[in-house]
């Protein structure tokens, strides 16, 4: 959980493979409550996933608006 606060660069792919992989596990958890009628552990693997599902969205929101390599060698290209 600290590597993004070391290394914003190499501790973000950590965090979205971290997050990924509770995903799963939540899901899994998810079905296995659900199928045993556990209403209280269901409903908590339903909030886990709304919020690993919020980081997950967000950071794949924001690695696509990040610009490419080819956009920023224009911009330093254009101060240069």
């Amino acid at each position: 959980m600290l590597s993004p606060l070391v290394s914003w660069k190499h501790g973000r792919p950590l965090l979205v493979m971290a997050a990924s992989g509770l995903m799963v596990l939540e899901v899994v958890m998810l079905a296995i409550h659900a199928t045993g009628m556990d209403a209280g552990p269901a409903v908590t693997n339903l909030a886990l996933i709304a919020m690993t599902a919020t980081v997950l969205w967000k950071r794949a929101h924001e690695v696509r608006q990040a610009p490419g390599p080819a956009a920023r060698q224009r911009s330093e290209q254009t101060f240069t």
